[in-house]
């Protein structure tokens, strides 16, 4: 045995010693900032978090419900499918086979030919998939004939989707409840073993999709719950009772973290719901089915998709969602592919069997950083909620504008990130893969468009590719490098990448060596500051003499700025600049400058 002492012998730092020595060595940087991330919507992910800033979240399986509902871990499987695709009863039928538990039934998140009604085998759902119908995907024209417990017998649990909400955010119509609350009343009343039946869904997708960060969609989706609460008690349910008429789906997003903190703070928020009520053990008939959100897909190098894709599904397994609902990477086409079902239906079972993660209940519970994000998600969540609720509750910030409007201002803060590149995306503002084929960027309309975050970048893209059509050749941008490579290659690499973005290829020359023509108008001089600053008025008359019409310099205006200008430079690229919009200038510059 070794004589070294145990941890229990050494006397822990005080907190106020460590964090003196921390910020002398950060030099007077901020401690803050260096130890934690804002998200959208003001909540602070602490990134370093110790058991100072411990929360008690209680037990999985108690009040207020943060580590899940049930202390039994695990989740259904399910594969987002479009709620028309051919022959959907026998890709069901394979999803029931390859070890799917649930399916998730939707409409086509793209434009593109359809049956306008299911054919007869589409209607055969598989016994043993738990059945959960996207908003206004089945036609609940037929009423309580939907009820008969034989039409589901062996499916565990259905939700009919009656989703008014949505329906009301999506025509600008008043919201009514009273016909989905009539059926939910009536399914209140069916008593059948395994199954169970719910006639509601609380789905903010349309808010989500549109750009509502987590906060927002938090407080909009605890908005609609009580709205049905209030609703179903008033016709004689029990808070219980009620609940167990809802499936609440959530969209999360890319970052699991913050996926993971806003399944647990929902449950949080309901729990409080349910606790003023009265009762809160109602809050155990919650369920919850996670999927990723539209937003979150590119039509450019879709295979990062599948990236994408598999952080929304941990999240989901992680956050406690009763059901994972797995997109297909190519989900953006009409009709998703064999492949992407694949993939899509795989992603959780491998999380599940090969991950273990649905071994143990909860488990990312006793994260210092994850159960205070929870916790300032959830307070936060409460907050937006209580504002909602003073402008007239749901019905009113539905057809008043207010979330609307509301929705426009989270969008703006996320799409700047975007142009900014603060929050970059694989595949189509960075490490662009050039040789993908044209897309089609569909416009967004109406008062709650879906806002892809790739779509500002994928219409840049869109440009190039049909520039390549009528001269021939795709867009190209001289690189003017100075200096050995060594020391210009890590801001030269950084200006590909860049151009790439917006569908530009590169051709790297050396500044001091140029030809007396150049092959393109638009050129980029990338080198160390120093050489900038000492050759960059001789370059950048090289360039123009040659024939650069639009030339940027990398990097920040220096001393020799003003001189820098009037040999000819356009202005300067950096980090943190608006990317879209100097790509969308570059390709205006060439639209000018180059005839067809």
């Amino acid at each position: 045995m070794s004589d070294s002492p145990s941890f229990a012998d050494v006397d822990p730092t005080p907190r106020a010693a460590w964090r003196a020595l921390v910020e002398a060595g950060l030099k007077g940087a901020s401690f803050e900032r260096r130890t934690s991330r804002t998200l959208p919507g003001g909540v602070v992910l602490p990134v370093l978090a110790t058991a100072h800033d411990a929360v008690d979240s209680g037990l999985p399986g108690l009040a207020p419900y943060p580590r899940g509902t049930a202390a039994r871990p695990g989740w259904k499987t399910a594969v987002c499918h479009p709620s028309h695709a051919p022959e959907l009863g026998a890709r069901l039928a394979l999803d029931a086979a390859r070890g799917a538990t649930a399916c998730w039934l939707e409409a086509p998140l793209a434009d593109g030919p359809h049956d306008d009604q299911a054919d007869d085998e589409s209607l055969a759902f598989p016994v043993g998939l738990e059945l959960y119908f996207g908003p206004g995907v089945m036609d609940l024209d037929a009423g309580e004939e939907l009820l008969d417990p034989t039409l589901w017998e062996g499916r565990g649990r259905v939700c009919f989707g009656a989703d008014p909400a949505t329906l009301a955010a999506r025509t600008s119509s008043p919201l009514d409840l009273d016909e989905a609350a009539e059926l939910a009343l009536a399914a209140s009343a069916v008593t059948a073993e395994d199954l169970d039946l719910r006639v509601l869904l609380v789905d903010t997708g349309y808010a989500h999709d549109a750009g509502a960060d987590d906060v927002l969609d938090l407080a909009l989706a605890l908005a609609t719950t009580v709205a049905w609460l209030r609703e179903l008690t008033g016709r004689g349910l029990s808070l219980h009772d009620a609940l167990a008429q809802q499936v609440h789906h959530l969209r999360v997003g890319t970052a699991p973290f913050a996926s993971i903190a806003k399944l647990r703070a929902f449950r949080s928020v309901v729990a409080r719901v349910c606790e003023a009520a009265g009762d809160v053990e109602a809050a155990r008939a919650l369920v919850i089915v996670s999927s990723l959100g539209a937003r979150h897909l590119s039509r450019v190098d879709a295979p990062v998709n599948v990236l994408r894709n598999t952080s929304a599904c941990f999240a989901g397994a992680l956050g406690g969602a009763q059901v994972v609902a797995s997109r297909p990477h190519d989900a953006l086409r009409p009709q998703p592919g064999e492949a992407g079902r694949r993939i899509a239906r795989n992603t959780p079972l491998m999380l599940d069997l090969e991950a273990g993660l649905a071994d143990v209940a909860d488990p990312i519970g006793g994260s210092w950083s994850i159960e205070q994000l929870t916790a300032d998600l959830a307070g936060a969540a409460w907050a937006r909620f209580q504002e909602l609720e003073a402008h007239g509750g749901l019905g009113a910030v539905l057809t008043s504008g207010w979330l609307a409007s509301e929705v426009d201002v989270a969008w703006e803060r996320q799409a700047k990130a975007l142009r900014r590149r603060k929050a970059q995306l694989t595949g189509v503002s960075a490490f662009a893969a050039l040789d993908e084929a044209p897309v089609q960027v569909p416009q967004a309309r109406g008062p709650f468009p879906l806002r892809r975050w790739a779509a500002g970048f994928e219409a840049l893209r869109a440009r190039a590719h049909a520039w390549e059509a009528t001269h021939g050749a795709p867009p190209h941008v001289t690189v003017a490098t100075l200096g050995p490579e060594a020391h210009h290659t890590a801001r030269t690499t950084w200006v590909r990448n860049a151009l790439a973005a917006g569908g530009f290829h590169t051709e790297e020359l050396d500044g001091q060596a140029l030809p007396a023509t150049l092959p393109t108008p638009l050129a980029v001089l990338s080198a160390p500051d120093g050489r900038v600053d000492a050759e960059g008025v001789g370059t950048l008359a090289r360039l123009v003499s040659a024939g650069a019409r639009h030339v940027r310099i990398a990097g920040r205006p220096g001393a020799q700025a003003e001189a820098h200008t009037a040999a000819g430079a356009a202005g300067w690229m950096g980090v943190g600049d608006d990317l879209e919009a100097l790509l969308a200038e570059f390709h205006d510059v060439l639209g000018r400058e180059v005839s067809p």
